[in-house]
């Protein structure tokens, strides 16, 4: 009954916009400080209106996807995108194939299909670009990656076996290397509900020799069962689950309880902590009351979902604060680009964004978008996502960013 926290991308602003992005004189200078070893950014009390604001021009560089047409052009269900080094767009969905498209957007190559053979995909989860031009793609649930070359030729499928089960790449650590989350399971009894835990392990895998280095173990998030003992499971009433994103020999980890993001490297463990202050995260019994008339189906709601949305709410636990963000995603360069938490109850169709710079001692910028696009990648200039017109129709879209 909640919504599931979604996807990675991020955004390098200096080379975005092409001149300097130093900040000015409002947004004052964070606290850095040292503690045993940790390099600790506090930016304090962080004034959104004092951002500067970007924007996505509604007009796009390249658009993908046809209502009517040839099948190739046609996505079901967008999972990832990327753009490569030469303009050309490789993307995922769920007819489980890898497809290619020219920087104007034409059909290059199809390769792949629903199987285990070489080649082939259960649940393909991720595509990046590797040394040169080839792509990897990640099938998270065999926990296995396959290499594409031009036009389409496979180069070879490896499984890991030791992050079989439940796995995601979060992104690449740097040209050779991927960040891969493997999920954990446990059940047990929180606070006198039954509850899943689910935990990840953080790996770098290097493609080129298969080889595993564990960066650390995190919390993702605590579900509890719904209602009664046949009921499935989500987290509490207002509770997110805690953010991943790839960084330099390592990851970003925040658990959305605090506006706080720490960073993890293979050679280091935590090396940096950056902080600031946001909008205040009080929940009051309005905002509980407005969010299960929401989910009942606000002012079509029936009886019998307004009665089961209540039973809902005094037998499910609730956060203590809303979440402090929803979303981490980082850019090739290491910049940090945080998404606000949408209030359900409160949702006005925009998503926004606060850019941090790759070591977090700046403030960037602030972005906002509507909630029918869904960034993917981000890099000197441009966003690449998925939008879903007004026939829920879905096309992959390559965006100018401007101020």
């Amino acid at each position: 009954m909640i919504r599931a926290v979604s996807y990675a991308v991020s955004l390098v602003l200096t080379a975005l916009l092409g001149t300097s992005c130093e900040p000015s004189p409002p947004f004052g200078a964070p606290i850095i400080g040292d503690s045993l070893g940790i390099a600790i950014v506090d930016h304090g009390a962080v004034d959104p209106e004092a951002l500067p604001k970007l924007r996505l021009e509604a007009e796009p560089l390249v658009s993908i996807g046809v209502v009517d047409g040839p099948d190739e052009y046609q996505f079901y269900d967008v999972i990832d995108a990327h753009r490569r080094r030469d303009g050309s767009i490789a993307v995922l969905d769920r007819s489980r194939t890898i497809r290619v498209f020219d920087s104007l957007g034409v059909h290059v190559w199809t390769a792949g299909s629903e199987g285990d053979g070489p080649g082939e995909f259960r649940r393909p989860q991720r595509v990046a670009e590797l040394a040169g031009d080839t792509l990897v793609v990640w099938d998270g649930g065999p926990a296995r990656f396959s290499l594409f070359v031009d036009p389409g030729k496979l180069v070879r499928t490896r499984a890991v076996a030791p992050l079989a089960g439940s796995s995601r790449v979060l992104g690449l650590s740097n040209t050779d290397r991927l960040v891969v989350a493997h999920q954990l399971v446990e059940r047990g009894v929180v606070n006198s509900h039954s509850a899943i835990t689910v935990n990840v392990e953080l790996y770098l895998l290097h493609v080129a020799d298969v080889q595993l280095a564990l960066l650390g173990r995190e919390l993702l998030v605590i579900q509890y069962q719904e209602i009664d003992e046949g009921g499935a499971y989500s987290p509490a009433i207002f509770e997110a689950a805690a953010v991943l994103a790839p960084a330099a020999e390592g990851f970003w980890y925040g658990d959305a309880k605090r506006y706080e993001l720490r960073r993890t490297t293979v050679l280091n463990g935590v090396d940096r902590i950056v902080r600031w202050q946001g909008p205040d995260r009080a929940i009051d019994e309005s905002d509980f009351d407005a969010v299960l008339e929401t989910w009942a189906g606000g002012s079509s709601a029936t009886p019998e979902m307004r009665q089961l949305m209540r039973k809902y709410g005094r037998s499910h636990p609730r956060a203590e604060q809303f979440p402090s963000y929803e979303e981490l995603l980082t850019d090739a360069a290491g910049g940090l680009w945080v998404r606000e938490f949408v209030r359900d109850h409160e949702d006005d169709g925009l998503r926004r964004w606060t850019i941090f710079s790759p070591d977090g001692t700046r403030i960037v910028g602030r972005l906002e978008h509507g909630a029918n696009f869904r960034p993917l990648r981000v890099d000197r200039g441009w966003v690449l996502g998925v939008e879903r017109g007004e026939l829920d129709v879905e096309r992959i879209v390559l965006r100018r960013v401007t101020q």
